[in-house]
């Protein structure tokens, strides 16, 4: 029974990463040299991916392929969504921290977001939310194409953002366990750009 256990417990945690297998990346490298500016990367970077209203888009930021920015005292990986304005209105994203759990590895991007509108200023974002998860809410004032900026934030690698738990056996509470989920520079983010209820 305490190895049958054991297996369950092994498979479960090895075929946890897979969800990088459901996401974006970008198929090679933009540049080699960091931006310098937010809004300059926005507008230079293609983006990886559009995301539509009342939907949600897994990206890989990646060491190799993700361009890289120089913003707040650190160099950073980033990647650019694009995000088609169709009318004037309020708006909410949620940013999703997906875990990279393969193995007995457990971290995330512990990222920030910044949308730009078409002609180049920064539209203000509320946000709400954790460190794996976080709500962004405003307004659209533009038409067009805007870009969503997500930055991973390297200055917090290895620091805890929260903890997984599980339990091997729903009847037997003997079998719950935790680990413990820190932030990484590279990852995957789930975008969701939520349709509000008529």
């Amino acid at each position: 029974m305490v190895l049958r256990k054991s297996i369950i417990l092994l498979v479960t945690v090895l075929l946890a990463g897979c969800v990088s297998m459901l996401s974006e990346q970008r198929k090679e490298a933009v540049t080699n040299m960091p931006f310098k500016g937010i809004r300059t990367a926005a507008f230079a970077v293609p983006a990886v991916l559009a995301v539509s209203h009342g939907n949600f888009e897994n990206i890989i930021i990646k060491e190799s392929v993700s361009p890289r920015i120089e913003y707040d005292g650190s160099t950073d990986y980033f990647e650019v969504i694009d995000v088609d304005v169709k009318e004037i209105s309020n708006f909410t994203f949620v940013l999703n921290a997906l875990c990279d759990c393969l193995g007995f590895r457990k971290w995330a991007v512990l990222s920030e977001a910044f949308l730009i509108a078409p002609d180049g200023k920064f539209v203000a974002l509320k946000e709400v939310g954790s460190a794996q998860t976080r709500t962004l809410t405003g307004a659209f004032l533009r038409l067009g194409m805007h870009k969503l900026v997500v930055i991973a934030k390297s200055k917090f690698d290895g620091q805890l953002m929260g903890r997984i738990s599980g339990q091997l056996d729903h009847l037997d509470p003997a079998t719950k366990f935790g680990l413990p989920l820190v932030a990484h520079p590279t990852g995957v983010v789930q975008v969701n750009w939520i349709k509000e209820a008529s």
